[in-house]
């Protein structure tokens, strides 16, 4: 067996692979064995939705769903220098996004403290 006939195997292993882990974690949010009560709310028992956890949240998913569709689409890169094959780099603009998401859930959390909110 050649290294690009093991580079296709990964490839078209992984795919099916993903679609059940992701597929066992729905069933599993679903039937309550995960729970996501107060995933978009702070500790202190407040109902209010934090803004900065939605966004992180759709951020972070948004950013996993494009890295995904980015990494199957070009497929396995074969590296010279080390005989061997290794996932696609993460595109400049998905970092931008990350990382001013990511700001945006830290100026929040800084924002809420210092105004003394104490749900954070």
């Amino acid at each position: 067996m050649s290294l690009g006939d093991i580079g296709f195997l990964i490839q078209y292993a992984v795919l099916p692979w993903l679609l059940l882990f992701f597929a066992v974690i729905a069933i599993q949010i679903l039937r309550g064995d995960i729970n996501t009560r107060g995933l978009l709310r702070t500790r202190s028992g407040n109902r209010d939705i934090d803004p900065e956890r939605v966004a992180i949240l759709g951020t972070t998913l948004f950013a996993a769903g494009a890295y995904l569709v980015s990494a199957l689409h070009q497929g396995a890169v074969y590296v010279e220098a080390t005989h061997s094959y290794q996932m696609p780099d993460i595109p400049d603009a998905l970092l931008v996004v990350l990382t001013g998401s990511n700001g945006v859930y830290l100026g929040g959390k800084i924002m809420r403290k210092t105004q003394g909110d104490t749900r954070s």
